[in-house]
């Protein structure tokens, strides 16, 4: 999602002092009255999808993040073992490979 709309900067989440978790972004309750309703609705619907992600692959956003940064590092040392193969000419399938390699590195590209 590059044009998120809701809270930004690192979240927490916190007991406060009616034992009532809060998440917090920036020191605001990311879901208060003291946040914008557009803002409210970008966050509940995050923590909705992050919830939905982890019961369907059993990996929490940040573990899925640093499992596409490992998978990126090995796509393009494939890719440059691709581009190196005696083999590789114009048109021939490396070429397809690497491009399809390519594509799918800059899909996980943000702005």
């Amino acid at each position: 999602m590059k044009n998120w709309k809701g809270s930004t900067g690192k979240w927490k989440a916190i007991l406060n002092k009616y034992d009532i978790f809060e998440i917090l972004s920036e020191g605001l309750n990311i879901l208060s009255d003291d946040v914008p309703f557009a803002k409210q609705c970008a966050n509940a619907k995050l923590i909705a999808d992050a919830g939905t992600t982890i019961s369907k692959c059993d990996f929490l956003p940040s573990e899925l993040l640093e499992q596409r940064d490992d998978l990126v590092r090995a796509l393009n040392s494939c890719i440059m073992s691709m581009r190196a193969h005696p083999d590789n000419e114009e048109d021939s399938e490396f070429e397809g490979f690497i491009n399809n390699g390519l594509e799918a590195i800059n899909k996980t590209k943000t702005s």
